[in-house]
């Protein structure tokens, strides 16, 4: 095969941590005695379009006219993410655990690249119990932007020493594909329920599911 590398991206795509998401911004509502309004897509929140943190819970913020800056909008919901994280089953979607055996078999590395706080990408891994699995996680920081840039997915490639041309990204929303295409890499669309209408035309193909996601599909790519 000539590729040398799988990266996956984590939020909608190894688990459903977008139904955690909303779920902790309505607890932070509740502290204010606000209630909160569904998208279209049954969550609090939209997902994906080119948004950085900051300006994410600023919107937040104004769009309830929450009584707190910003920043202590981000902590409060990131402290409910992670209490439910720790506290609750989570399960990764059906042909995850079986991809990753998949992808060890043909000795291809697996890495992740998320827009994700690092700190909550290592936790959900080892919650699900595969971070072993994973050669790098990478996350935004200082001077790395957050998808639909390309820096997080070079950056992936940077640390594992693979050329971007050599990696796969399997992405499930548009902002994903856009990171992933614009860094030179391959790209599988795998949309889920939220995410099923978004515009994946620069993917290189789209599947229903990880399950999907075969040694012969990706020798095809």
């Amino acid at each position: 095969m000539k590729y040398k590398a799988v990266i996956f991206d984590m939020d909608g795509l190894i688990l459903d941590t977008e139904i955690i998401e909303s779920r902790s911004f309505e607890k932070l509502l509740n502290e204010y005695g606000i209630k909160a309004e569904l998208y279209e897509n049954g969550l609090l929140h939209k997902i994906g379009g080119a948004v950085e943190a900051k300006t994410y819970y600023e919107n937040f913020k104004k769009q309830y006219n929450l009584p707190i800056d910003a920043d202590i909008v981000r902590d409060k919901k990131r402290a409910y993410w992670q209490k439910m994280v720790e506290e609750e089953e989570i399960k990764a979607f059906p042909g995850f655990i079986e991809l990753i055996a998949l992808l060890q078999e043909n000795k291809l590395i697996i890495a992740l690249a998320s827009n994700r706080n690092e700190t909550f990408l290592h936790l959900v891994l080892e919650k699900l119990k595969v971070k072993h699995h994973f050669r790098t996680i990478v996350g935004p920081a200082e001077g790395r932007r957050g998808k639909p840039y390309p820096d997080i997915y070079l950056h992936t490639a940077k640390e594992i020493g693979v050329k971007p041309e050599e990696c796969i990204v399997l992405e499930d929303t548009d902002v994903g594909i856009i990171s992933a295409k614009d860094a030179g890499m391959k790209a599988i669309a795998i949309p889920n329920i939220y995410t099923k209408d978004h515009n994946f035309a620069r993917a290189d193909i789209v599947v229903g599911s990880l399950r999907e996601v075969t040694l012969e599909l990706l020798k095809k790519l």
